[in-house]
């Protein structure tokens, strides 16, 4: 896709429409500066390099060779308006002579574009966006419409913008470019990746500081660029996180600390799709589930949809589901294996807006009112084929009043109350009625008191167990010693199993509330009382078993020698086995 994109109408319009110009009295080398919190050294070099002298004097500065290659490393790593400066030098302790790729009206020209390019991305940005989300979007643009240059040839922010390549310094400086629009100052990092060196942003959000790897956000099957995809496993990541993710020998500029982990886990962390932003809430979705992150990128997001359908071709089924989000007019839409769906993001109720008759879709994206998605004859995607489709807009509200139809329903139940979709056939409009619960099943049980808590009436729905206590009661007064002997002489005088019983359970009930009771006769004696009464139902027991047994060989005819032979050996066994 990013073939495809927009390369022959970025040059269209840029063509057609007006340079822009920096504001009356502005250089346009001061429009684009994004270079701040430079030392003496580096902004004399960075003022000689944006001016394109071809001698620039340090002597005055006394620096060492080597503190000029650093000062001009960091420059080339961190300056991406300097992208008409070329990676060779010569250099001294008193003067640095740099080499130009453009210089005069071409670098004016580079410059218009470059500025160009850059408002048409930050054109998409919605002011109110939070920081956050705004690194999120540019994040999943440049990973979404740009690819990785595999013939390692463009390193600068404007090749990138205007051949929609690069490598991962390009990529780092873009989105260093593109975050300066707002506001939202970065570092970076560098470290290996494999066998090469490698480059990538750190970003400051609210004081913190967080690790944002675009170039490892835009993914390669097979050494080619993925479609569609923008992984976010290494977007706002601590030192910790980024560290497991595979950066290895990582130094950040300025011994800058990321350890803030509120992003390293979550939904988001799991989306290999490019993120969306609809009515100010992030949309995101990892392996066919769709979340809205109503609270933030590092709060519990909800969950919207899910695809349960597999990706299969023939006996072959792919582990995830790729599905992919894309949002205009209004609009959240989601891909299956077979249609791409406008989703309700309130209701999840579905609607297709189209389907394939033959492959597999694997992901989409839009870019404005066009939608992008790839179709392939297989589960791996191979010999993908990138097709459009243009996004219907949001129709113009009623004037008058709305006219309603149900859509979807979500039936109340007695622990939550159920809601009515509705949506204007006219204006597409959509509001919601609500359902009122519906009454609890409720049975009641009296929980009696004891002595550590006091007692109450519980009322339990049968059907979602929901509680309720009313008629609350005092525990009981803590017992004497005279109260444990009645209980205990309650207990052994008492003339029924049944007042023994609970006679006995209110006695052992005092026992630890007595003081710690020592072995008196009263204890004796109840223990004594227990085990007898045991022995008694012990007894009780194994002879209502035997006149089971006796009910259930009464089925025989005992007047047969067969019949009292069974039931002489069944005696005999359980008297054997103390059955």
């Amino acid at each position: 896709m990013k073939k495809l994109l927009p390369a022959i109408a970025f040059f269209l319009i840029l063509f057609l429409l007006p340079v822009p110009s920096a504001a009356a009295g502005e250089d346009i080398t001061d429009a684009i500066r994004t270079a701040e919190g430079l030392s003496p050294l580096e902004e004399a070099l960075y003022l000689g390099m944006m001016a394109t002298k071809e001698r620039i004097d340090i002597e005055a500065f006394g620096a060492s060779t080597d503190d000029v290659k650093a000062a001009m490393q960091h420059l080339s790593d961190s300056v991406p308006e300097l992208f008409h400066v070329s990676r060779s030098y010569l250099c001294s302790t008193k003067a640095v002579t740099p080499t130009y790729s453009l210089t005069g009206e071409a670098l004016r020209l580079a410059r218009a574009e470059y500025l160009f390019a850059l408002d048409m991305i930050a054109a998409a940005v919605d002011p109110d966006w939070s920081d956050a989300e705004i690194c999120l979007f540019l994040h999943d643009y440049l990973c979404t419409f740009f690819a990785y240059d595999t013939d390692y040839e463009i390193y600068d922010a404007y090749a990138f913008l205007t051949e929609g390549r690069g490598v991962c310094q390009a990529y780092t400086l873009t989105y260093t470019a593109l975050l300066s629009r707002f506001g939202i100052r970065s570092s970076y990092a560098t470290g290996a990746d494999g066998d090469l060196p490698h480059i990538w942003n750190v970003v400051e959000l609210d004081g913190e500081y967080y690790h944002v790897d675009v170039t490892w956000g835009d993914a390669l099957t097979g050494g080619k660029d993925c479609f569609g995809r923008a992984t976010h496993d290494n977007f706002l990541k601590s030192d910790a996180a980024i560290d497991a993710a595979g950066h290895t020998g990582r130094k950040n500029r300025g011994g800058i600390v990321c350890d803030d982990t509120r992003y390293d886990e979550g939904a988001l962390s799991d989306a290999e799709s490019a993120a969306v932003i609809l009515d100010g809430v992030v949309y995101a979705v990892a392996d066919g589930v769709v979340y809205a992150f109503e609270n933030g990128l590092d709060g519990a997001p909800r969950t919207v949809h899910t695809v349960s359908e597999e990706w299969r071709t023939g006996t072959q089924i792919l582990a995830s589901r790729p599905a992919g989000l894309a949002a205009y007019g209004g609009t959240l839409y989601v891909n299956t294996p077979k249609s791409i769906l406008a989703l309700d993001t309130v209701s999840g109720y579905t609607e297709p807006l189209l389907t394939v008759e033959s492959g597999l879709v694997m992901t989409i994206c839009n870019k404005d009112e066009v939608l992008y998605y790839s179709v392939a004859d297989d589960i791996y995607g191979k010999n993908q084929r990138i097709l459009q489709q243009v996004l219907p807009s949001a129709l113009p509200p009623c004037t008058g009043a709305h006219s309603y139809t149900v859509y979807a329903t979500a039936a109340a139940s007695c622990r939550e109350a159920g809601t009515v979709y509705k949506k204007c056939t006219a204006c597409g409009h959509k509001a919601t009625e609500a359902i009122p619960l519906l009454p609890h099943t409720v049975s009641v049980s009296v929980v009696p008191p004891d002595y550590t808590a006091g007692g109450y009436t519980l009322h339990t729905c049968t059907v979602c167990g929901h509680t309720d206590t009313t008629d609350p009661t005092d525990p009981l007064p803590t017992p004497t010693l005279a109260d444990y002997r009645a209980a205990v002489t309650a207990a052994l005088q008492a003339s029924d199993a049944e007042a023994r019983i609970a006679a006995m359970r209110t006695a052992l009930a005092m026992e630890p509330h007595i003081g710690g009771i020592a072995v008196t006769d009263e204890y004796r004696a109840l223990r004594e009382a227990m085990a007898a009464h045991e022995s008694a139902a012990a007894a009780a027991n194994e002879a209502h078993a035997e006149g089971a047994a006796l009910l259930l060989f009464a089925d025989f005819s005992f007047f047969t020698g067969a019949g009292t032979a069974m039931l002489l050996l069944f005696l005999v066994i359980r008297r054997i086995f103390g059955l």
